[in-house]
Order: C-alpha cells, then structure tokens, then sequence
C-alpha cells in the first residue's frame, strides 16, 4: 500500500522533534569507536555496529558529527563504494556485501542524548513489558548492539486520534491529529530538559517530507547528506497545543514500573488545512 496522510504526518513530525530537540537543546555528543561484527547477517549483509543507538545523521545541528562514512583500515570509504553500501543512524550499523574479515572498521559520529522512533505498542507494553538497556559505558565490555535491542532514554510516537472537520467550501478541512509522545528517561534533569523543548513547540508549523526527499534506502540506511532545516517544503501543519504529564511511579497502576526509568506523556495537537479525496 501506498504511504498515506497518516504516514508521512508522523514520519514527518518525527524528523522534526528530532531536530528540534537535538538543535535547541544540544542533545549530543561527538564520539568515535570501532565498529564491531554483528554475528548475524541483516538481510544478507555484514553488519557492523557501534556500541551505541541512535547516531545524528542531520547534517544541519551545529556542532555534531553527522556520520558520513566509516574507515576500514584507516581508508575512509563513503556509502557505494567498493563492498560498504550504507550506514543506518538509528541502529548504528554499516552494512557491506562481503566480509571483511579480520579488517579494522571504525567511525566518527555525534550520539543522540535521547533516541526517537514510531511505535505501535500499547502504552501498558512500552512501560512495563519491553527491556531497555542503557547506553554501554566505558567500563563495560563495548560491542556493537544487536538490531533488536532498544536503548533508553527514548521518545516514542504514536498517533492516538485524528479527525476531518469542515473548514471551508471546496472540500478543505481541516485535519486534527493528536500524536503522543511518550517520553522514557534515566534522569529527572533529561527528562524535565526534554519536556520543556516539547512543550514550547506550541504554534511550531514543520514540513509534511515525502520518502523520495529522504536519503534513505530499503533497509534504513544513508546513502547521502540529510539536511532538515534546508529540505525546500512548505511547512503548513500547525501545533495547536501541547500537553505535558508525567508518570509517577508510585501511583496506583504504576507502581510496577522500573524505578530506574523515569516518564512522561506529551500529547501534541496539529493542525492542517488540506484537500483530500
């Protein structure tokens, strides 16, 4: 099925919470590391991971080192050249087409302080059931993460009600949609930080970006440079509102919650004026 409003709604608001929360609130840092052999082959590729997720691909945060490419060897190689064809920010890995062997593979990149990702989990199973593992430590053995693990602090985004209402003759309504965020963090200053950029995205318009806009292939990953602020799109939705609550886990129904994750619910209200047929 083709991507509809929906789609490239939430996939658009996410490349721009992304941006906003990493831009305002420098929510960064640069790093380099190797590149570890992930065992198992994704889709038929050699895989090699960071010990991290999720890594900056914007090349418009200043100050960031927006992944390019990786070494093998000490030889900087860019996406499509020789065996290496992508990288994948979000789950900070290289993919090649043959093994490298016993080949040194390494990179420079900026790590995100809070990751971001769309879900369709019930909120009852983000908070209590799925496992989140804090970024490695330098005390600790570093390898690269397998694809299925899901490193907190995260925003996750869903999209829990939407509405046409009438607006004007010729078919234009407007478009209501409310997208939680749901907010997991490791400390009550994170969290607090990330709330506060949340909530002053009141009155925010952002850019509707389609796939072919995107420098992104079947499997996730980059194959050239990504710049939010200079993707040329008109931004027509408008944030309406924002609400901002914070789970306590002492109360009632979250009292099994694990202590050492800290949360909250942003519930966003956007607003678009659109034709559809």
């Amino acid at each position: 099925m083709k991507a509809q409003y929906d789609n490239e709604l939430l996939s658009s608001f996410l490349l721009y919470l992304d941006n906003k929360i990493l831009s305002k609130g420098e929510a960064f840092s640069n790093h380099g590391s190797l590149l570890y052999p992930i065992q198992n082959l994704y889709n038929g590729y050699y895989t090699y991971g960071t010990p991290f997720k999720q890594l900056v691909y914007d090349s418009s945060i200043s100050g960031a080192t927006s992944i390019s490419g990786v070494y093998v060897n000490g030889v900087f190689h860019t996406p499509g050249s020789g065996n290496f064809i992508s990288i994948n920010p979000n789950r900070g890995q290289a993919y090649f087409s043959a093994d490298l062997g016993s080949a040194v593979v390494s990179g420079n990149y900026a790590v995100k302080d809070i990751n971001i990702a769309i879900t369709d989990e019930r909120d009852e199973d983000l908070l209590f059931e799925t496992q989140y593992f804090l970024k490695p430590k330098t005390s600790q053995t570093v390898t690269g993460l397998s694809s299925d693990a899901i490193t907190y602090p995260i925003v996750f985004l869903k999209i829990y009600r939407a509405s046409n209402e009438v607006f004007a003759f010729g078919s234009l309504d407007n478009t209501k949609t409310n997208i939680r965020a749901i907010v997991l963090a490791d400390s009550a200053f994170l969290l607090d930080a990330a709330c506060s950029i949340m909530k002053d995205c009141k009155n925010d318009r952002f850019a509707i970006i389609g796939n072919s806009s995107l420098p992104f292939d079947s499997l996730g990953g980059s194959t050239g440079i990504f710049n939010y602020t200079g993707a040329n799109t008109p931004k027509l939705p408008i944030i309406w509102g924002v609400d901002i609550s914070k789970i306590l886990p002492s109360r009632g129904q979250y009292a099994n919650l694990n202590p050492d994750v800290l949360c909250a619910f942003a519930d966003f209200e956007i607003s678009d004026l659109r034709k559809h047929n």
